[in-house]
């Protein structure tokens, strides 16, 4: 095994295109099993701990993959990032690995440029556009995810490659309702029942999860097509 990629969300994990289908946690690509991907669940500690278990096995370069939410009025849902860095909430920095970042860039170079922006890791759910505002003037990044600085520091504490394609799936002018982030359980499944619950104890949000649906769409067909282009190694270091 050479590549492991950790992912938060089931959904975003069956936008690899790997074989067999991600339903499992854990899913593999290859006779020659070159690329794992695990989903991890939803935050950093999750995050870590399948990092760290793929390293253990082995892995020799480590990649986040999934949505994140925008933080520059100009992305839109579907919009790629593919940032030079990722910073954490105490402000420091960790760099992707630059002969890697350059390779993918390449390979991408006819599909609309992404964007090469900060890409910053919350430790929670942004609450608010607002909030949003004041993380990107604060920090100068583009999106927020929950889980890339930490794979950041796993892969600079192995001495192994690191890179973070994600890609929006909430403009900065939306936050993603709290229905949604209610019904995705701990190993990144989203399931329907908590869905029904929490929506019917906040049926005002129902406009929110239709539009988060289409704008979900945006972004999946993305990354379907980035993984496409990528190929089954997604170009990762030899």
């Amino acid at each position: 095994m050479t590549l492991a990629i950790v992912v938060a969300l089931a959904d975003e994990a069956v936008c690899l295109q790997l074989s067999p289908p991600s339903s499992e946690p854990t899913v593999e690509q290859g006779p020659a099993q070159r690329v794992r991907a695990t989903i991890s669940g939803v935050g950093a500690e999750r995050a870590r701990a399948a990092a760290e278990a793929l390293l253990a096995e082995g892995a020799t370069a480590l990649l986040s993959w999934g949505t994140a939410g925008g933080l520059s009025p100009e992305l839109v849902a579907g919009s790629l990032l593919l940032p030079h860095q990722v910073l954490d909430p105490d402000g420091l920095c960790y760099p992707v690995d630059t002969d890697w970042r350059e390779r993918v860039h390449a390979r991408l170079a006819d599909d609309p440029p992404p964007c090469d922006k900060p890409l910053y890791t919350s430790l929670e759910a942004i609450s608010s556009t607002s909030y949003k505002q004041a993380l990107q003037h604060s920090t100068g990044a583009c999106a927020v995810d929950m889980e890339s600085a930490v794979l950041a520091q796993v892969a600079e504490a192995h001495a192994v490659p690191f890179l973070a394609l994600r890609v929006v799936v909430d403009p900065a002018h939306r936050v993603l309702p709290s229905c949604a982030l209610a019904a995705v359980d701990e190993e990144g499944q989203t399931r329907p029942a908590r869905l029904l619950m929490a929506l019917l104890r906040r049926p005002g949000e129902l406009p929110g999860l239709i539009r988060l649906g289409k704008e979900f769409a945006h972004a999946s067909t993305t990354l379907r097509r980035v993984a496409s282009r990528l190929g089954p190694d997604f170009l990762s270091p030899p």
